[in-house]
């Protein structure tokens, strides 16, 4: 297992997950959680009213601390997995994004879900559902982006953008814009 870790360690480091590979002016990164919030989101998927609410496994989880950003990756079996908060849909309240990374034989990243917290009951905001209205109302997301680009999450002027590739080496990046049930694609 130790093996494995460290092999995944090697991945991580050799793909630089959160260097910017494109100039973004006028942007600032907002990087993943580390491992201190994540243990606290974990906690509370594990108070029955929150254990449907995402597809995480009930199983060991292991961290990979990024000290120089604060951030941590987190593996539960097989899958690995970021956590950001912020104000990610815009609407002036913190919610939590939760995104996978090298997924499946295509090493696929992107986004499990986006939930907020309120009293202790976690709550999926059903991006799935907002991206799919918005951008493909025919329902099928077969021809969305299979990647997140870098970084993933980036602030502008007070308000957050989320970014995505078609490949992980490709050069053009598409950027959203999320606000509250709205989500569309942006030039900036």
């Amino acid at each position: 297992m130790k093996f494995v870790i460290v092999a995944f360690l090697n991945i991580l480091t050799s793909m630089n997950v959160f260097a910017a590979k494109d100039t973004f002016s006028k942007s600032e990164i907002v990087y993943p959680l580390g491992k201190q919030e994540i243990v606290k989101f974990l906690n509370l998927l594990k108070d029955p009213i929150n254990q449907k609410v995402t597809n995480l496994q009930n199983a060991p989880v292991t961290f990979q601390e990024i000290p120089q950003e604060g951030s941590a990756v987190f593996s539960i079996g097989p899958e690995s997995y970021l956590l950001y908060l912020n104000d990610l849909n815009n609407d002036g309240n913190k919610e939590y994004l939760l995104t996978y990374l090298h997924s499946g034989s295509g090493d696929y990243s992107g986004i499990e879900g986006a939930y907020t917290i309120n009293n202790g009951k976690v709550t999926s905001l059903n991006l799935d559902k907002i991206i799919v209205k918005n951008l493909f109302p025919n329902g099928d997301m077969s021809r969305f982006h299979s990647y997140l680009a870098k970084p993933f999450v980036v602030r502008v002027d007070r308000k957050i953008y989320l970014r995505f590739q078609d490949q992980p080496s490709a050069k053009n990046i598409f950027t959203y814009f999320w606000h509250e049930s709205e989500f569309k694609k942006i030039d900036l």
